[in-house]
């Protein structure tokens, strides 16, 4: 019987997607890394800063724009860079 269902279930979910496409045209969802460098006075105001252009970017284009990490960078020191976001123990 979960044979069955999940066969049917796999057919509905194939034509959904065929269906979304069809409503996208032929516009293409790209999964897309940045890196970019926030200039601020602590760790705390970095990440909120991050976080805030995260916000801004979901607020404008609705792309789920999420901060994964943030590091440390000391100018001219590209090595020694601290992940302080997430913290890690």
């Amino acid at each position: 019987m979960a044979k069955i269902f999940d066969t049917v279930r796999l057919k509905e979910i194939r034509e959904r997607k065929r269906e979304i496409n069809e409503e996208l045209g032929k516009e293409q969802r790209y999964t897309v890394t940045m890196e970019y460098y926030i200039y601020a006075e602590d760790s705390d105001i970095a990440i909120f800063k991050a976080k805030q252009n995260a916000g801004e970017q979901n607020s404008k284009f609705d792309n789920q724009a999420t901060v994964k990490s943030v590091h440390i960078s000391p100018f001219g020191w590209s090595s020694d860079s601290k992940q302080i976001y997430p913290k890690t123990t």
